[in-house]
């Protein structure tokens, strides 16, 4: 396999150390800052929304239209999006997206079920039809915003390409980049590129 495939295969891997449900959500587009028809899109078919709901915990009732929860999800990232970067921007946010916002944080989230079991007692989460699974989504979004402390934690990654929000946690050394590992590493090596190119240039 070639370095392109490679690549190609690591940009549209799942996310989930974004920090929160709703920047994991944000998150299954990659290469946001590479513009429109350079984005990769990781929520690609129900396979991967399947996969995307294992990975951040939610569990969905067996009656759900995963066609339908798809569209509806990408939509609601989308907005998600435009609200999220609006506050890192200090920019406002259009009407019809705060109403959707809303309306989608209106829905029921069935409460988890308390079981007593030999080791004690657990919680266990609800199966969620499509309107909960966006609730839970709003909620994050909304909750997140509303605390101080976690909203001045979001940062954008420094990577051009990338642009992905993810969140510091509480006492964490601050970094640039979403991933030391991804954009870092990539940021660092083209440094290093420029500097060799700068050396060999010079008489």
């Amino acid at each position: 396999m070639n370095s392109v495939n490679r690549t190609s295969t690591a940009l549209r891997e799942l996310r989930y150390d974004a920090g929160s449900l709703v920047l994991n959500l944000a998150a299954t587009v990659g290469r946001r800052g590479a513009g429109k028809t350079h984005r990769v899109e990781r929520l690609a078919d129900i396979e991967a929304l399947v996969r995307w709901c294992a990975g951040v915990g939610i569990d969905i009732a067996a009656d759900v239209d995963w066609d339908s929860l798809l569209t509806e999800l990408r939509d609601l990232r989308e907005a998600s999006w435009e609200v999220l970067t609006a506050y890192l921007h200090h920019k406002p946010v259009g009407l019809s997206t705060v109403q959707r916002i809303e309306a989608w944080a209106r829905a029921d989230v069935p409460l988890p079920r308390l079981v007593s079991g030999r080791h004690g007692p657990q919680a266990h989460m609800a199966a969620l039809d499509q309107a909960a699974v966006c609730a839970s989504v709003t909620r994050d979004l909304l909750a997140l915003l509303s605390d101080s402390e976690r909203r001045n934690h979001l940062r954008e990654c420094a990577s051009d390409d990338c642009r992905m929000i993810y969140l510091l946690a509480p006492g964490a050394r601050q970094r640039r980049w979403c991933s030391m590992s991804r954009c870092g590493n990539r940021a660092k090596a083209a440094a290093h590129r420029a500097r060799r190119s700068e050396t060999t240039a010079s008489p």
